[in-house]
């Protein structure tokens, strides 16, 4: 068996370095895909920082509970807040108190003035253009 592989090798050396290129290729894949999985992972946590952030600012909170408000926020690479636009609702029912939350959100908003971003460039340019949902 051993000369067998031994005479393949010799015979074919372009299979050892198929082989050798397939797995660099299959660590780059991986290694890509964890990278990916970091960025994302990143961006969530600093969208809970963004929510918590506009929560700090909704006054009376309590008689908005269970409405829902989705929001798009586009910032600057510095932090400096752009535009804001209020999203559908994602049960598609328009309540008063559901409007009224999307607008005291969207006033939250513009009331931190700057959010804060984080150093890696990847992560800082998903949040430039980040969707949000604001649940008191």
């Amino acid at each position: 068996m051993v000369r067998c592989l031994l005479a393949i090798s010799i015979l074919f050396p372009w299979m050892g370095y198929a082989n050798d290129s397939t797995v660099e290729e299959q660590k780059k894949a991986v290694g890509r895909h964890f990278s990916q999985m970091e960025v994302a992972s990143e961006v969530q946590r600093w969208g809970a920082i963004y929510i918590q952030l506009i929560q700090n600012n909704l006054p009376d909170q309590l008689s908005y509970v269970g409405e829902v408000c989705r929001v798009n926020i586009r910032l600057h690479p510095s932090g400096i807040i752009r535009r804001v636009t209020i999203l559908p609702s994602p049960t598609n029912s328009k309540t008063t108190m559901n409007d009224l939350l999307c607008n005291e959100a969207f006033l939250s908003i513009y009331k931190v003035k700057q959010f804060p971003m984080p150093e890696q460039d990847n992560v800082k340019k998903r949040l430039q253009n980040i969707n949000l949902t604001v649940e008191p």
